[in-house]
């Protein structure tokens, strides 16, 4: 992942983090081990875009993203069971910008990556 950036009220966008394809990673970090929901606030702006999930090397799954416009955003919430203190979390992606001429190999804007502790009964 990039440094932080922004805010950009021009474009809508909060502060936030690139993703680089095809691989990016940060730790998560949790205030005890147990089940969470994970949830990834994102902007996308590749057709087809798609992202297969790994935390602490472990496969989460593969899910596609929404075409979302650098404006416009969504989430991916997903189940995690995690460790207390830092979870290392990977996001493969299936498309980013050319990083020709300079550029960064751009896959996706992260606007939040939160935790909810997942209550429900068993």
């Amino acid at each position: 992942m990039g440094p932080e950036e922004g805010p950009y009220p021009e474009h809508g966008l909060p502060r936030f983090r690139w993703a680089y394809g095809p691989t990016s990673r940060v730790d998560i970090r949790a205030s005890r081990a147990g089940d969470y929901f994970l949830i990834i606030r994102y902007r996308n702006q590749h057709a087809g875009q798609s992202v297969s999930v790994k935390l602490r090397g472990r496969d989460i799954g593969l899910f596609p993203l929404r075409q979302t416009g650098i404006a416009n955003g969504h989430f991916l919430c997903l189940s995690a069971n995690l460790q207390s203190g830092a979870n290392s979390l990977q996001l493969e992606f299936s498309c980013w910008d050319d990083p020709g001429d300079g550029h960064r190999p751009l896959a996706a804007a992260i606007t939040e990556i939160s935790l909810l502790p997942d209550r429900r009964p068993v």
